[in-house]
């Protein structure tokens, strides 16, 4: 991607707009007082105001059109993000992230693909308090769970409002028992795991996983239904 070519397709308020911003960050409190690092920082986050790079772009596309190194790419986007978030927008993140999971074979493990290396940090932060680990040998960018390590993280960044009412339905249809021990999440999601691996997860994730984290029980009474008539 050229820079420029990409800033002379912007309308030309909205460049003057974010100039004035950038102008004003950095002359406060005197003119040069901002260091080159929280000046690199802060340009790249007004590039991402204008669009120029996304919300969480890929590390390669920061690299090749700033023509900086993974580790200064790595760090621009760490920093950048470290200044707009809060812990509730990490959470907000964090919690789309669970919903599409990629099931791998290898040892009953699942995997997330994050481009945000301080939700990464987040994420590592959580399931420490609940007691799991994560595996990022492979790659920075991806992060490799248990099973066990994804249901406990599901469960403690999950919507509880509506818990009564989506467990009675859901021993109403049979999907869990009011026995149950193994909790309401693992045991529904045991219910659906030939679903998952037969069909790559995608009805589970799409239909079924979103509205269990978000509490929704008007859109977790659509899916099972129409998951269980396709048992029949």
């Amino acid at each position: 991607m050229d820079i420029m070519s990409e800033i002379e397709k912007i309308n030309s308020e909205e460049i003057k707009k974010v100039f004035s911003e950038l102008m004003k960050e950095y002359l406060n409190p005197s003119f040069s007082s901002m260091s080159k690092r929280e000046f690199d920082i802060l340009l790249f986050m007004k590039l991402q105001k204008l669009g120029i790079f996304k919300k969480n772009p890929e590390l390669y596309e920061i690299i090749s059109s700033l023509k900086v190194t993974r580790a200064k790419a790595r760090n621009l986007l760490y920093e950048s993000k470290l200044r707009e978030l809060s812990t509730i927008d990490l959470d907000e993140e964090l919690k789309e992230l669970l919903k599409k999971p990629k099931f791998l074979k290898e040892n009953d493990k699942l995997m997330l693909e994050i481009g945000n290396p301080l939700l990464i940090d987040h994420l590592k932060s959580k399931l420490k308090e609940i007691g799991h680990l994560t595996d990022g040998s492979f790659s920075p960018e991806l992060v490799k769970l248990t099973s066990d390590a994804y249901l406990s993280l599901f469960e403690e960044m999950r919507v509880k409002g509506e818990d009564e009412n989506i467990k009675e339905f859901l021993i109403k249809e049979g999907v869990i028992e009011d026995s149950s021990v193994g909790g309401m999440v693992k045991d529904a999601l045991g219910h659906f795991a030939k679903k998952v691996i037969g069909d790559a997860g995608g009805t589970l994730i799409d239909k079924y996983l979103g509205p269990m984290i978000d509490g929704r029980i008007d859109k977790i009474k659509e899916y099972v239904s129409h998951f269980l008539k396709e048992e029949k």
